[in-house]
């Protein structure tokens, strides 16, 4: 039988072996260095293979933008996996110096509840990427089907000119739509933080053929940070949704949602 369980887990992570290993996969340029969702993103994916933990965030990521440097960034993230399955797998096929980038006598798992009981009323935070992508023979004439664009420039430049719509409060909205088929009722939020942050995307293997370094993207994109309370409706359809995240960007550091008692 399947196990349905759907875990929170913690892994501490050395900063200084993340960029070693950057370093050794050729991530240590400026646009990748930059992007440490990225860096994460691919650690994981060398740990843990098909089975990397997403969403996750950074517990202490304002602290650790203040600092030059952090000896550690605490990661939390959503997993099907329990810890001792994953650490098994990467006991079994990860590198050495990949193993060691995460501290094993600190990591953690639980359980998240099976059931959220209809009507239940949960603080949350989120980082999301709030970007959407320009549909397929339709948008601006100038645009490539697919881009992503921020939903607030979409927005501002779909405007009269006279009426120039606030940032937050289309931010605000477009968390509004992202949660609408989640199982839950948003009955408040509030825009914390936003900012512009640097994004890496390594070029595909295809790409990466013809020229290793120059279809590497460096971009970036808005990167918002939300605060509020949810009350419950459907607790199966909110549990699916804690799984697989909010928005974009998802296995990069976005997305996931972070619960407390309201």
């Amino acid at each position: 039988m399947t196990d349905t369980t759907l875990y929170m887990l913690h892994l501490p992570i050395d900063a200084r072996r993340l960029m070693e290993f950057a370093r050794m996969h050729s991530l240590s340029g400026p646009q990748a260095s930059a992007d440490v969702g990225y860096l994460l993103h691919a650690l994981f994916a060398a740990l843990f293979g098909r089975d990397a933990p997403k969403p996750f965030a950074e517990s202490n990521r304002e602290a650790s933008s203040r600092r030059a440097s952090s000896d550690c960034l605490e990661v939390l993230s959503y997993s099907r996996h329990s810890l001792e399955a994953l650490k098994a797998r990467a006991e079994f096929e990860a590198e050495p110096s990949v193993y060691r980038a995460v501290d094993w006598s600190r990591a953690a798992d639980k359980p998240m509840p099976n059931r959220f009981p209809p009507g239940m009323r949960l603080g949350f935070e989120l980082r999301a990427c709030p970007v959407t992508r320009s549909a397929r023979g339709g948008g601006d004439a100038d645009e490539k089907p697919g881009a992503e664009r921020d939903v607030y420039e979409l927005a501002a430049r779909r405007a009269p000119p006279d009426q120039k719509p606030e940032r937050s409060e289309v931010y605000r909205q477009w968390l509004q739509k992202q949660l609408a088929d989640a199982g839950v009722e948003l009955q408040t939020v509030e825009v914390r933080a936003m900012r512009r942050s640097p994004v890496f995307r390594r070029a595909r293997p295809t790409q990466a053929a013809a020229a290793p370094m120059k279809n590497n993207r460096g971009f970036d994109r808005p990167d918002v940070t939300f605060s509020g309370v949810i009350k419950i409706e459907d607790a199966d359809v909110f549990r699916a949704r804690l799984a697989l995240g909010v928005g974009r960007h998802r296995a990069f550091g976005f997305g996931m949602l972070m619960l407390r008692r309201a």
